[in-house]
């Protein structure tokens, strides 16, 4: 079985975040010249792909359950609003959380 080493699953996680091989090769330690062949190297690798589609799928839960949270939130500032200039800002704050307004 292969283990990741360090710079390998911060590698990963860069990647996941950027989506720019090179970029997360060198945020991860790799050497500059280098970057974008050490990118296609660990890509290539099984282990380090599953990571990247594990880390980008937790990072994905993370910000929907933030969005939920945010939501829920809103959504209690809404109904204790003490006036209707209140209750106002807080649909427009759930709407610009929802993309629905900009």
């Amino acid at each position: 079985m292969f283990y990741m080493n360090f710079r390998q699953k911060k590698f990963a996680e860069f990647f996941a975040e950027t989506g720019c091989g090179a970029q997360a090769a060198r945020r991860a330690g790799y050497s500059s010249k280098g970057a974008k062949q050490a990118a296609y190297r660990l890509l290539q690798s099984p282990e380090v792909a599953n990571h990247v589609r594990t880390y980008s799928w937790q990072q994905g839960l993370d910000a929907r359950a933030a969005k939920m949270n945010a939501s829920r939130m809103l959504h209690e500032a809404f109904m204790s609003a003490p006036n209707a200039t209140a209750k106002r800002m807080a649909v427009d704050s759930l709407c610009r959380l929802h993309g629905l307004i900009n």
